[in-house]
């Protein structure tokens, strides 16, 4: 309900104005690859990283205020896996998978050029939702 009053009342504004403005509701769906980087485990001769594809899903709201520009909040779902794999003093093979599921939160403006493509720019939030380590030989 906040969110909600304060884009009302923007589009209230430039409605007003005579402004052009619309709003744009959508699912989003995204998929590549995600995992995490230590420096000081990357340095490391006995660990493997492998990084796991995923995807997330959500929804996006935007609000344009012109021909060129506006405004989206995206919220997405996200299942996270990656596998650290590492050798101890004996050189036994470690597996380690880590599994995490995120809310990513991004608030982008995005610019629209007269070309048809757009650019992006804006904070992104991710909230852990939950974690597992498993570590096994």
């Amino acid at each position: 309900m906040r969110i909600l009053f304060p884009l009302v009342l923007l589009l209230f504004s430039y409605h007003l104005s005579n402004a052009q403005a619309w709003l744009e509701l959508g699912p989003k769906v995204s998929y590549g690859f995600t995992g995490y980087y230590n420096s000081s485990i990357a340095a490391d001769d006995r660990v493997e990283y492998q990084l796991q594809a995923t995807m997330a899903y959500g929804g996006t709201v935007g609000v344009n205020f012109d021909d060129f520009g506006g405004f989206n909040l995206e919220a997405l779902l996200t299942q996270n896996e990656q596998t650290v794999n590492s050798l101890d003093i004996l050189n036994t093979r470690i597996d380690n998978s880590l599994n995490w599921e995120t809310l990513d939160l991004l608030l982008m403006y995005r610019f629209y050029s007269d070309k048809g493509g757009y650019f992006e720019l804006g904070p992104k939030m991710s909230i852990i939702q939950t974690a597992e380590q498993t570590i096994g030989n």
